[in-house]
């Protein structure tokens, strides 16, 4: 994809600047460690997107084998050990949606959802049903004001011990359970799955009416 206005410097900040910049955040800052951010793989690969559809195919996938099957994602995990952080960050799961409804927009590749991927913790589903699974957790890991738990964290990386107790909740994963549950059942009406749009819409008005 490249842009043309008549403004030249906004052209290469565009085509060259941004891709490039993003693109070495990916190599060096994140994928480069050893250890891989639940969400933060998941950001980078939609990041890349236009540019690289096919990287963000790959590396979509590979999240998804950290996911339990409860539906729950771990925070971290390393490929050269099990030494995985496994702290219940209440976001994770739903960055599976964020990706995936990204992907299907920009590609038109609906084949991705029946692809199987395995959980971490036995078993394996395909990659639609390890994003239903993640917002099937997400809806039950509610509190008593109908909020999201907020568990070992959210996207506020300093909340890290607020919901330890889990009686903490977020209004930040309430929002973006919702907007999350909106993407799906946009995803479900282009499928013609009429039953799942009409569940992630009701919920999603249950969210909208706590938060």
């Amino acid at each position: 994809i490249t842009v043309k206005t008549p403004d030249p410097i906004f052209d290469r900040t565009v085509n060259v600047r941004l891709k490039y910049q993003t693109w070495m955040c990916i190599l060096w800052c994140r994928s480069g460690s050893l250890r891989f951010g639940y969400r933060d793989i998941l950001q980078d690969s939609r990041g890349v997107l236009a540019a690289k559809p096919e990287y963000t195919r790959e590396r979509f996938l590979e999240p998804l084998r950290y996911q339990y099957k409860s539906g729950r994602a771990g925070r971290q995990w390393s490929r050269s050990s099990d030494n995985h952080d496994t702290r219940p960050y209440m976001d994770s799961q739903l960055w599976i949606v964020y990706t995936l409804a990204a992907y299907i927009k920009e590609t038109g590749d609906t084949s991705i959802l029946k692809e199987r991927v395995p959980y971490m913790d036995g078993g394996s589903d395909t990659v639609l049903g390890h994003a239903l699974r993640g917002l099937d957790y997400a809806w039950k890991m509610r509190g008593k004001h109908g909020l999201n738990l907020i568990g070992g964290g959210d996207i506020n990386d300093a909340f890290d011990t607020v919901g330890d107790e889990w009686r903490g909740e977020s209004i930040w994963i309430s929002q973006f359970f919702y907007a999350m549950l909106n993407e799906m059942a946009a995803l479900a009406d282009f499928l013609g799955d009429s039953k799942l749009k009409q569940k992630c819409v009701r919920r999603a008005a249950v969210v909208k009416k706590a938060v």
